[in-house]
């Protein structure tokens, strides 16, 4: 029986131990290299991570530094001037005891011959009123504020005795305080802060009592009130009686037929026109007194102080009046306060944000006005008011 040839084999070469292991890593081995790998990786990335962090770091350092600027002269600081709440009030001034004191627009002001005394009356808030009082008195043995004080309470106690009235009643706090470098002694006689309270203050023979009285205890306005009251309070001066008066050398307009006068700067021209027809061809016709200052505004116009008069004004109000002179009302928002020019008692008309500015009055069936734009110009503003203050009716 014939055999089939076997193919030969091909004789292989022994294979070294060192030699299986590397053509056949073991498990171990290659979760170890795995690690390896991912360990090289997280240090990799974190690596990049912190320079990252560092670049970051350093820009921020460096958007915190101040710059390096050459030594020199420092920068002077320039101071915020701190706006004065009383700029735009009026101010009282009393020749014949010599004191001046502000007080807001809104405030009346009325004199009381008998009791000798000025009332600033606040404008009624409900059915509560507010003022201040500035009571006068004589001083002739020159006594300080607290020691008037004392001795007027304590005649106020013997005469109460005699009388057989109630005794005054104590103050509920007493302190001394200063107003214009002038040591003033001021009592509160209520438990409530703005109820009542007096402060002294005197110069020479002269002694003022200036009162704050509030109704109301509990006024829900009390807190303005008594910011106000202490703002006038803080405006109070006594006018130096070695003072030259500076309208002493003015020159004085005075009118016999409507009995008035009035002083104004020697450089001012004054211009009279009698007869004319004022305003408007439908207006009332009247006369005018211009008085014209050199200064201009600050629009650069001329600036013109006029006094209307009119002979025959109607029954109806200085208000209804003031509309017909002026054939319609000359703004749209005019506002009117009570106030004083010289011996009496006028109605202002103003605009409520500046232009014109007028005080009228009707007396002995004459109609009075006088009035201007407002010129913006300070210098202008205070000549406006020491002519205003000159103001006086003659007969």
């Amino acid at each position: 029986m014939e055999q089939t040839a076997q193919p030969e084999k091909t004789p292989q070469l022994p294979v070294s131990e060192q030699e299986v292991q590397i053509q056949a890593p073991s498990f171990r081995e290659k979760i170890q290299a795995q690690k390896k790998k991912i360990l090289i990786g997280l240090g990799v990335f974190f690596g990049i991570l912190i320079l990252v962090g560092a670049v970051f770091g350093i820009y921020k350092y460096a958007q915190n530094q101040i710059p390096f600027e050459p030594a020199g002269e420092p920068t002077p600081e320039v101071a915020t001037p701190t706006p004065d709440p009383t700029a735009e009030w009026q101010t009282y001034v009393n020749e014949e005891y010599g004191y001046s004191i502000k007080y807001p627009q809104e405030v009346t002001v009325t004199t009381d011959d008998v009791q000798d005394l000025v009332s600033f009356k606040f404008p009624e808030e409900g059915k509560w009123v507010a003022d201040l009082s500035v009571r006068h008195y004589q001083n002739p043995e020159g006594l300080n504020p607290q020691a008037f004080y004392q001795k007027s309470f304590n005649e106020g106690k013997l005469e109460a005795e005699k009388k057989n009235w109630p005794p005054p009643p104590e103050p509920l706090k007493s302190e001394t305080i200063k107003i214009d470098n002038l040591e003033g002694f001021q009592v509160r006689n209520s438990a409530y802060e703005a109820y009542q309270r007096t402060t002294y203050l005197g110069q020479g023979e002269t002694m003022v009592a200036i009162s704050f009285y509030d109704e109301n205890p509990n006024d829900p306005a009390q807190e303005k009130h008594l910011a106000s009251f202490n703002l006038m309070l803080s405006t109070f001066k006594f006018l130096d009686q070695n003072q030259t008066d500076e309208t002493a050398n003015w020159e004085t307009f005075s009118d016999e037929k409507y009995g008035f006068a009035i002083k104004y700067p020697s450089d001012w021209v004054v211009k009279v026109q009698d007869s004319t027809v004022l305003f408007s061809e439908n207006g009332p016709s009247g006369s005018r007194i211009g008085f014209n200052s050199p200064q201009k505004t600050m629009f650069g116009d001329n600036f013109w102080l006029n006094i209307y008069r009119i002979s025959q004004a109607s029954e109806q109000t200085a208000l209804d009046n003031f509309k017909i002179f002026h054939a319609g009302d000359p703004c749209l928002d005019c506002g009117t306060q009570g106030v004083r020019l010289g011996n009496e008692d006028f109605l202002k008309v103003a605009e409520q944000k500046g232009g014109y500015i007028g005080y009228i009055k009707i007396r002995n069936g004459k109609y009075f006005e006088i009035s201007y734009m407002d010129p913006g110009v300070q210098i202008l503003n205070e000549q406006i008011e020491q002519i205003l203050s000159t103001f006086q009716f003659v007969d």
